[in-house]
């Protein structure tokens, strides 16, 4: 169960930073990551769902405030896989390839995006972003 004493304490830490600043998009981006961490250690309850749904709903808000935020768009890409919107988490994942082609998990980016267009059925994007990937990260064998 990932939530404890550090969750709890970084997720007041987070809202007491948006009291003083509501645009910060930071912030946002970090609340949204820690409620995506919870719903990927699932408890079987509603909970996982809202989790989820607060966490796009952060990331979003980040992306809106900073568009060229890629680890928010990024961490946005990785909720829409888990909610099971492919179309989605493709489209966020090359926002973030946009903004940032060489995150500091860059691979795991052109990887997201490749699976998203994998799951959408879309294997001609696929592999457009397989290739894409392979010449960005030649040593990666994913």
């Amino acid at each position: 169960r990932v939530h404890g004493p550090w969750y709890d304490s970084a997720m007041a830490f987070v809202d007491s930073a948006l009291v003083i600043d509501p645009e910060r998009a930071t912030a946002y981006e970090t609340r949204g990551l820690l409620h995506r961490l919870a719903a990927m250690t699932p408890t079987g309850t509603e909970r996982d769902s809202l989790n989820l749904q607060a966490a796009a709903r952060d990331l979003q808000r980040a992306t809106a405030i900073e568009p060229q935020r890629a680890e928010s768009w990024l961490g946005l890409s990785l909720v829409h896989m888990l909610k099971g919107e492919p179309g989605a988490a493709a489209a966020a994942a090359r926002h973030a390839i946009e903004q940032d082609a060489f995150l500091r998990d860059g691979e795991g980016m052109y990887f997201a995006v490749f699976a998203a267009a994998l799951l959408a059925d879309d294997t001609e994007d696929a592999l457009r972003w397989c290739r894409q990937g392979r010449l960005v990260y030649p040593g990666d064998v994913r």
